[in-house]
C-alpha cells in the first residue's frame, strides 16, 4: 500500500477534530475568490489575540479591525467563545496540513518522523499566540489542561497514530506508544526548550529528534516501510 498523498493524509487527519466542522471554507473548490467574512474575522481576531491576548479582547475590537458591524460579526459567531474556538480549530488544522506535508518531504521513515516532530515542536514555538498566552495568560492554558487535558492529549495522539499507521505498517501498540511518546515531548518542548539542550536550535532539535525516533522505531517496521517507500 502506497503512503498517501499530502492531501489525502491530511483529510484523514481533519476528521477526527472535534471541531472540524467548523473550519470556514474546508470544502471549497479550487477556484477560490478569496477569504470569506469567517476568514477574514479569524485573521483579525488571531492577530488581535497575538498582540492583545484573549482576555481583554472584546466583540467589537474583532468587528473594528475586520472592518464589520457587530451586528454581522454577530451573524457569524455568538459570542467570543466561539471565536476562539474558531480560530484555535484553524490553527491546528494548519499544523495538521503542514505535518501531512512532511509525509513527502523525506525519503526514510525515521527522517519523515523526525522531520514530523520537529515540525510540531517549530510550529508551536514560533506561533505568536500560543506564545502570547504562555507568556502573558497562562491561567487560560492551565484551565484548559486541567478542564480538558485528558481529551486534548488523547485528540493529539489519536491523529498520531492515524498519521503512522498511514505511512508505515506499525501495529496498533506500536503506534500507540510512539504517538503518546511523540505528543508528550512536543508538549514539554513547547513548555520549556532550553535544558541541558537548547532544543530553540533547528539542528540541535533534529539531531535529538532523529536520536528518539530512532530508539523507538522498531526494526520491523522501519524495514518493511524501506521495501513499501521503495515500491512506490
Amino acid at each position: 500500500m502506497a503512503i498517501p498523498t499530502a492531501h489525502g493524509l491530511a483529510r484523514q487527519l481533519h476528521r477526527l477534530l472535534p471541531f472540524d466542522h467548523l473550519l470556514p471554507g474546508e470544502h471549497r473548490g479550487t477556484a477560490d475568490p478569496g477569504p470569506t467574512a469567517e476568514e477574514r474575522i479569524l485573521d483579525a481576531a488571531l492577530a488581535r489575540f497575538a498582540e492583545y491576548g484573549v482576555g481583554v479582547t472584546t466583540m467589537s475590537a474583532i468587528a473594528r479591525d475586520t472592518g464589520i458591524s457587530r451586528e454581522w460579526l454577530y451573524r457569524h459567531f455568538r459570542n467570543r467563545d466561539a471565536v476562539v474556538i474558531a480560530v484555535t480549530t484553524r490553527e491546528v488544522s494548519r499544523l495538521i496540513d503542514g505535518l501531512a506535508e512532511q509525509a513527502e518531504l523525506a525519503d526514510d521513515l525515521e527522517s519523515i518522523i523526525t522531520e514530523a516532530f520537529s515540525y510540531a515542536v517549530e510550529f508551536l514555538g514560533e506561533h505568536a499566540l500560543l506564545q502570547q498566552v504562555l507568556r502573558n495568560e497562562p491561567d487560560i492554558l492551565s484551565s484548559v489542561l486541567l478542564d480538558q487535558g485528558g481529551s486534548v492529549l488523547t485528540t493529539a495522539v489519536d491523529v498520531s497514530v492515524v498519521y503512522l499507521t498511514a505511512i508505515a505498517p506499525f501495529e496498533t501498540e506500536q503506534a500507540v506508544t510512539l504517538a503518546e511518546t511523540l505528543v508528550r515531548l512536543v508538549v514539554a518542548i513547547t513548555l520549556a526548550p532550553q535544558g541541558r539542550l537548547d532544543l530553540r536550535d533547528p539542528a540541535e532539535l533534529r539531531r535529538f529528534g532523529r536520536s528518539v525516533v530512532s530508539a523507538l522505531l522498531p526494526a520491523a517496521v522501519t524495514a518493511a516501510s524501506a521495501e513499501r517507500l521503495s515500491a512506490g
